[in-house]
């Protein structure tokens, strides 16, 4: 069995992508914008594919999915500041 000794002295963990998409979108960085946005995207249309598919105890999750996407959606591409913000980058 291994003892603590021969451990390595540095565990490194993988990063998360999330971390990866926080730090593209708080530097400003428009292609974290865009990929967020085709995921947002993709997630609102499959919340209205679960709405007209799935049965009825499944619907508001996919309700609360759509909402969710759409608030996305909206902070991403909606107002003047996010516009400004990503135009600087």
């Amino acid at each position: 069995f291994p003892t603590m000794t021969d451990l390595p002295q540095k565990m490194h963990s993988p990063v998360e992508p999330a971390v990866i998409f926080a730090v593209g979108l708080l530097a400003g960085n428009r292609v974290a914008r865009g990929l967020l946005g085709i995921s947002e995207v993709a997630q609102l249309a499959l919340g209205v594919y679960a709405v007209a598919t799935l049965d009825s105890a499944r619907r508001p999750s996919a309700i609360g999915s759509i909402i969710g996407a759409l608030i996305v959606l909206y902070f991403l591409f909606g107002t003047e500041k996010a516009k400004a913000f990503f135009a600087k980058s």
